[in-house]
């Protein structure tokens, strides 16, 4: 199945209804396409706006169950889930902006067959990046970009130049 142009409902209805669950309950949700945010190849946004509406609906239908009552209504606003999954970059604690979840190596970087997104918030990530590509623990954004593991071969590059 081709999800390139899933839309969020389209996820919801799919996590939805994948363990047999009637795609009736799904008339109570409305997403709101409201912005475009969190612009990544991950879908950031999608996924947070489906899985925002995932859990309100599921408490909906608990609280129609328990108190034997009609679904009520569950709006999710595409940017109000964009702001809430990045709500760790959007505070201010002591006067000082949040600290970025990169570590001092994350970052999109340029390789011989396009780019690759390398994130190491977790420590073993770094390790274990920087140990295959052969470098020193200390390495930094500069090491990365200029390790010739990576580095666009000469044709490639007249490609590039020709498009």
């Amino acid at each position: 199945m081709n999800k390139n142009d899933f839309t969020p409902r389209d996820t919801v209805r799919q996590v939805w209804t994948t363990p047999g669950l009637l795609e009736d309950g799904l008339i109570s949700l409305n997403l709101l396409a409201d912005a475009e945010c969190c612009p990544t190849s991950f879908k950031v946004g999608h996924l947070a706006q489906a899985a925002i509406g995932l859990s309100g609906l599921s408490a909906a239908l608990m609280w129609t169950v328990h108190n034997s009552r009609s679904v009520p209504s569950v709006t999710v606003s595409a940017e109000h889930a964009c702001v809430v999954f990045k709500s760790e970059r959007l505070y201010v604690l002591n006067g000082k902006d949040a600290l970025s979840s990169f570590g001092t190596i994350g970052g999109l970087y340029r390789t011989r067959s396009g780019y690759i997104r390398m994130h190491d918030g977790l420590p073993n990530h770094r390790r274990i990046a920087l140990e295959i590509l052969s470098l020193r623990a200390d390495a930094t954004k500069e090491d990365i970009a200029e390790n010739p593991q990576w580095r666009p071969t000469l044709r490639q590059r007249q490609r590039e130049r020709a498009q």
